[in-house]
């Protein structure tokens, strides 16, 4: 499991280096920044207080989204109509499951998990309480972002379905 963990953290690592040297800035940079930026920090600081274990759940439900997202990029600018349509659908859903519904609840667990152990009495006003606590607000701001994402891929699905445009916003 810590290998899984450590493998993606260099992947995130590696893509928010990739989106702060970009020459191109995509319209998406600053959420994309924002995001990078607090998945290395919430991963890293899962790492130190010794949560691995929800940080990698975290992982897995957002990498369950990323699946339908890279499907709908393969066939954006085909034909296959039904399959964009099917596809959509599967992204739509999988992002409101995965990242609206679970991940909140795996977030919940996060932050409640350390004060219900049976070392909770030395953990109540610690360094760990303290990180967990910055944590709690970044893992806040992530899913901010997922309702933003949420909200953009509504709104692209709408378009496509009463325009016929699939065009990035």
């Amino acid at each position: 499991m810590r290998i899984f963990f450590i493998t993606s953290l260099g992947y995130h690592i590696l893509k928010t280096y990739e989106q702060v040297t970009a020459k191109v800035k995509r319209n998406d940079h600053i959420e994309m920044m924002l995001h990078h930026g607090l998945t290395v920090v919430l991963m890293l600081g899962s790492y130190l207080i010794n949560i691995v274990e929800i940080g990698v759940l975290v992982i897995y439900i957002h990498d369950m989204a990323d699946v339908w997202g890279h499907l709908g990029k393969c066939f954006s600018d085909t034909q296959f109509t039904y399959i964009k349509y099917f596809n959509a659908v599967s992204m739509w859903v999988g992002w409101l499951y995965s990242r609206l519904i679970a991940f909140p609840l795996i977030a919940y667990v996060a932050i409640t998990l350390p004060a219900s152990k049976p070392f909770a009495p030395e953990y109540i006003g610690s360094k760990e309480q303290w990180l967990n606590q910055i944590l709690t607000t970044f893992l806040f701001f992530l899913f901010l972002l997922n309702i933003w994402w949420f909200y953009l891929i509504t709104y692209m699905i709408y378009t496509f379905a009463t325009k016929g445009t699939s065009e990035d916003i």
